[in-house]
């Protein structure tokens, strides 16, 4: 009597372990299925890339090293340019704007302000004046800032779907597709989304986009003739 009360003791013990097991079992799958429509969920609109004329954008862009290129650059530079041989921030975005008339083709606001800070870093390690402004040397440097610049603004402008020019996790994920076209794979898109944000904010901003960007080479593939 007391072998089949203890069969029976151990005949129930394993019934209730494996009906607990079956239940976390169920608990995980159904735990994993709604985190997965919650991702799904948290995804926003499908975004597409903005058509850019960019063949007009190289055109107003002199940057190459050749001899045309650098005559047409110190022309540029002379009409940006008050006449003291050096370029403020608001004599570069009035020449962009202007004198190029860049913002036709492409509204370029933050991109001229991050082009021009950058430039200025460059000008700070050779100035022999301020670092405060754009010199002549620093010129192509400038120009050639804008035009990558202006590439990695329209994959940022492309993926901002609710136009508030910053980006959430929600259309950082639906945009994998077109960062893998651009050339970068993002197999964790909140880990690389928190690694973007360095600001900690929960939006990526344009400047921390175009850091990213260029340590990734990103790139639209646009013909440069």
């Amino acid at each position: 009597a007391e072998k089949a009360a203890a069969e029976k003791a151990a005949a129930e013990k394993e019934a209730a372990e494996k009906k607990a097991a079956e239940e976390k079992a169920a608990a995980e799958k159904a735990a994993a299925e709604e985190a997965k429509a919650k991702e799904e969920e948290d995804v926003g609109p499908k975004p597409v890339e903005k058509d850019v004329e960019w063949a007009k954008v190289n055109e107003k862009l002199p940057f190459e090293r050749d001899e045309k290129s650098k005559a047409r650059r110190m022309k540029l530079f002379d009409r940006f340019d008050n006449g003291n041989g050096r370029l403020s921030y608001t004599e570069v975005e009035s020449g962009i704007r202007h004198v190029l008339e860049l913002d036709k083709v492409l509204d370029c606001k933050k991109v001229i302000k991050l082009s021009y800070q950058v430039a200025k870093c460059k000008a700070k390690q050779n100035a022999k004046t301020s670092d405060d402004f754009v010199e002549r040397r620093e010129f192509r440097y400038l120009l050639l800032c804008i035009r990558q610049y202006l590439e990695y603004w329209v994959m940022f402008d492309s993926m901002d779907t609710d136009g508030d020019e910053r980006l959430g996790l929600r259309e950082f994920r639906a945009a994998t597709e077109l960062m893998a076209k651009w050339g970068v794979k993002v197999d964790d898109a909140e880990k690389t989304f928190k690694e973007i944000d360095e600001s900690g904010g929960g939006k990526i901003l344009f400047r921390e986009f175009a850091q990213w960007a260029l340590t990734k080479s990103l790139d639209l593939e646009v013909e440069d003739d």
